[in-house]
């Protein structure tokens, strides 16, 4: 019978499954290290489903792994981009959203890095988008979003995209412009 929420808002008996489950009233029979009563008693170590209790190895682990997500998320993120970079980004965002390829083209460097494949020029990246409009909104949409500085010296935006659409800027020469827009890996 599952009773109501705990501290923690986990429900209590829920670790035994729900009923009709195949887990509901199920009990290992053996020996229990933990010396846990509430829960399910037939995870390994003596780990049961109840409330998190630090006296079970697995709140350790899930405290830690909770820490290095931050820590790697917090890295990962960056800074705020610098004021000069600001301003080109949010350039590029107009520009994106009008279609607007003369100043798109004068925001970005010369050696446009646009495709995995190899290519590495602005042109033939306008000429694309230019037959792609959804490319347009995809950069409006990204250039919209949390921008971060990172330690090798771009602006990424978004922060953290990971494999998804993202746009990088570079200082280079004294000004701040458009190196990549790229999605996938």
């Amino acid at each position: 019978m599952v009773g109501p929420p705990d501290r923690f808002g986990f429900l209590k008996g829920f670790a035994h499954g729900w009923p009709g489950s195949a887990l509901h009233g199920a009990r290992h029979r053996g020996p229990n290290p933990g010396g846990a009563t509430r829960g399910r008693t037939d995870l390994p170590g003596g780990m049961s489903g109840g409330a998190p209790d630090a006296s079970r190895p697995w709140s350790a682990f899930l405290a830690m792994s909770v820490a290095i997500a931050a820590a790697v998320s917090g890295e990962a993120a960056g800074a705020p981009p610098p004021p000069g970079a600001v301003e080109v980004i949010a350039r590029v965002n107009r520009s994106a959203g009008r279609s607007d390829f003369a100043a798109l083209r004068a925001d970005m460097v010369q050696d446009f890095r646009w495709s995995f494949g190899g290519d590495a020029n602005a042109e033939q990246a306008i000429d694309e988008w230019k037959k792609q409009p959804r490319q347009m909104r995809q950069l409006a949409k990204v250039t919209r979003a949390k921008c971060a500085y990172r330690k090798d010296g771009y602006v990424e935006c978004p922060a953290n995209a990971g494999e998804s659409y993202r746009a990088g800027f570079k200082l280079r020469d004294g000004h701040w412009k458009l190196e990549y827009f790229v999605g996938g890996d």
